[in-house]
């Protein structure tokens, strides 16, 4: 048997605009990450040695 607890919240005016910043702050990191991860793809596919599978070796682009 499964039993599962759902609460609601109802935050007062400063706890909720305090919430509100945790979650634009967690968003603008996401985001900060998430393009770092991107760029640093990008920067290693379009710039980086390639490897030829039929010989196995580098070739460069």
């Amino acid at each position: 048997m499964l039993t599962n607890y759902v609460y609601k919240l109802r935050p007062n005016q400063t706890q909720d605009s305090k919430m509100s910043g945790w979650v634009d702050m967690l968003r603008s990191h996401y985001n900060w990450c998430l393009n770092d991860r991107i760029t640093h793809y990008n920067q290693q596919f379009i710039q980086g040695n390639y490897c030829e599978i039929r010989t196995q070796s580098e070739v460069s682009p």
